[in-house]
């Protein structure tokens, strides 16, 4: 950064509190993240999950045809997508029937929300509580940093009962259009591939392959065990490649949610603590915290 060139340095790294006013998601606030390279949309009021990424101009991530909106009526027509959606900490996919389907957590407002703007990086903070009269009461304190070609995110969390509970979380990265297209490159080392629906199991074997979207069909549901937690989608077109790091050992499962179809474009990379098909929740004991942590490293080439 040149500062005797700058009159202000928002002219090349800004962070702004925004407010939608109008259309379904009246109201809803946001964090809109800008370094250059990489526009970072944060929604303030849905767990401070990112909504959209963009890099050197071009989309990376997927926005469902209900757009963003005020979370109201059952799931399918409030999903937003997002290119982060955290799902937990107490449900995953409809596994656990009392509870809203990928949980409830998507749908807690942030707070004690801060940000620092530095010269070579945004920094992003907030606190999630996730609570339940008579039930969890665990907190997540999420931490964002983004650089010119990277995203880190680093979510702790802690229990703040009194007694042992149990949590799951599973992080539903969205890739859509033009990121997502015929030919992109997708790119993992499994040991293990279980298809998750009946599909899935005629699918196996191309589980990796992008194809140009059709008018009908069926999602595709697998979930991948990684010797390591690496995931790399590479577009030839945009030239522009995206990499996922984590710790196998803490999201020891990569479910993956391929839906190449007209209007509901979508590929899911999703690593998590649990497979839907095994449900069981991780233990913390009273003020015990548990840290996961996620890096997207992006390039243009």
């Amino acid at each position: 950064m040149e500062k005797r060139k700058l009159g202000n340095v928002k002219q090349i790294m800004s962070a702004y509190e925004m407010e939608i006013t109008s259309g379904t998601a009246t109201g809803k606030k946001i964090l809109l993240v800008n370094n250059g390279a990489m526009e970072v949309m944060f929604n303030c009021d849905n767990a401070l999950d990112i909504g959209w990424v963009k890099y050197h101009g071009q989309n990376i991530s997927f926005l469902t045809k209900n757009g963003f909106n005020n979370n109201a009526g059952p799931f399918g027509q409030k999903f937003e997508g997002g290119f982060i959606y955290t799902c937990g900490l107490d449900n995953v996919s409809s596994c656990d029937k009392e509870q809203a389907i990928h949980g409830s957590l998507h749908y807690r407002k942030a707070e004690n929300l801060r940000y620092e703007v530095g010269e070579d990086k945004i920094e992003v903070f907030a606190t999630i509580y996730n609570t339940q009269l008579f039930g969890q009461n665990l907190i997540l304190n999420r931490h964002y940093t983004v650089f010119e070609d990277k995203i880190l995110l680093d979510d702790t969390i802690e229990n703040q009962g009194f007694k042992p509970t149990g949590y799951v979380a599973l992080y539903h990265v969205n890739f859509g259009y033009p990121f997502l297209d015929e030919g992109l490159e997708l790119d993992f080392n499994a040991t293990k591939t279980i298809p998750a629906n009946a599909k899935s199991v005629n699918t196996i074997d191309d589980c990796k392959k992008i194809v140009a979207p059709q008018d009908e069909g069926s999602e595709d549901l697998f979930f991948h065990i990684l010797d390591k937690g690496e995931v790399s989608l590479k577009n030839n077109k945009l030239k522009i490649s995206c990499k996922m790091e984590y710790d196998v050992n803490k999201l020891p499962y990569l479910v993956e949610w391929r839906n190449l179809y007209s209007g509901d474009y979508v590929l899911g990379i999703e690593p998590s603590t649990v497979r839907f098909d095994e449900f069981k929740r991780i233990e913390l004991k009273p003020e015990e915290k548990a840290n996961l942590q996620i890096s997207f490293s992006f390039n243009k080439f």
